[in-house]
């Protein structure tokens, strides 16, 4: 996310080189704009502005993040009642960054699921993730839908002061936050993740909040009775070992857009957000999508998108290693994650060719 805010034809064009299109092929050297048809899906779906628009992006929401209701004292960082602390079985990777997580479903109300793995949240649900780089506090991101569809939430960063009493929104997004390496990101940038995720929340969901042992958070959501359809146990990951790592590993790194509710979905083939309904290795969307899959353009000698046996030569892996427009996941990171490098090259190894 280096640079701040970014606008919406920058990020489709990177989106189009990083995620691959149907369209004719992008070469790495002269990466060229998308078709009109990405372009209008990612305006339309992100509600992201044209590009020059002005740096300053207009906020109307809580001066402060004690206005947000995330604590009953900011100092002692007791949680207002009904917040709930809570974690995600697969984070997304932000450079080793530390997180802490929180929600409330207002009172008296549930959140529906009667789809799945698609849950949609009652307005007034709100959300907090706040990170720590090298042990210091830095920003608290906040989601709170106030009205239906995407563009109903709120969706700000609120960046910690230097006293960590409290936080204040930064719509603009932050680079290079408090004299560390870790960017805050703007409004824009919060949409192109999270408007192509269902209701918008991602790891608020049922494979994430699910552990193999039970007493997961998907456990405290049944207890406290927020689930319209509660299920009756924990949803498993299909495999073990490499296997389950990273069918896990890319449902909670890539699924967010790689899934069928995503408004760039139609223009890829690849899936790798994990169904509940998948009960095997084969039955997951990553196994049909990926594997022997062509990859919609030839970056770094590669033209398949996981080649069973061989990581150097599966795009998927490829571009999981680097730092430039062909990154992925394309925002949110700007070192590699060598442990899920490893973990993802270890399973493509013991793929059957």
């Amino acid at each position: 996310m280096r640079g701040g805010s970014g606008v919406g034809l920058l990020f489709v064009a990177g989106m189009a080189l990083a995620c691959g299109s149907e369209a004719d092929g992008v070469a790495k050297e002269q990466p060229k704009l998308p078709d009109a048809a990405l372009v209008d899906a990612f305006n339309d779906g992100a509600g992201a502005a044209d590009a020059g628009k002005d740096a300053a992006v207009p906020f109307a929401g809580p001066a402060s993040l004690s206005e947000t209701g995330i604590f009953s004292d900011m100092q002692s960082r007791t949680l207002a009642p009904g917040v709930l602390a809570y974690d995600v079985r697969f984070p997304l990777w932000s450079d080793g960054a530390e997180k802490q997580r929180f929600v409330s479903v207002p009172s008296g109300t549930q959140v529906d699921t009667s789809y799945m793995d698609v849950w949609k949240f009652p307005i007034g649900t709100k959300t907090w993730k706040e990170f720590r780089v090298a042990d210091k506090l830095i920003e608290t991101r906040f989601l709170w839908k106030q009205a239906e569809g995407a563009d109903g939430w709120l969706k700000v960063a609120y960046v910690w002061d230097d006293s960590g009493i409290d936080a204040y929104p930064k719509p603009e997004g932050v680079p290079d936050a408090a004299g560390t390496k870790h960017d805050v990101p703007s409004v824009e940038q919060c949409e192109q993740c999270h408007n192509g995720a269902g209701d918008v929340l991602i790891g608020v969901s049922a494979i994430q909040l699910s552990k193999e042992a039970g007493g997961g958070a998907l456990a405290a959501f049944v207890s406290k009775g927020w689930l319209s359809q509660p299920p009756a146990a924990e949803f498993p990951v299909p495999g073990d070992g490499v296997v389950e790592s990273t069918i896990g590993y890319l449902h909670g790194n890539c699924g967010h857009c790689h899934n069928d509710e995503s408004f760039l979905a139609q223009k890829r083939a690849l899936r790798l957000k994990l169904l509940t309904s998948a009960k095997t290795p084969e039955e997951t969307p990553l196994y049909k999508t990926a594997l022997g899959a062509p990859a919609f353009h030839d970056l770094y000698g590669t033209q398949v998108i996981v080649t069973p046996g061989a990581p150097q030569t599966s795009q998927l892996y490829q571009r999981m290693k680097v730092r430039n427009l062909d990154q992925m996941p394309p925002l949110g990171t700007e070192l590699a994650d060598d442990a899920a490098l490893a973990t993802v090259g270890q399973w493509i190894t013991g793929l059957p060719p």
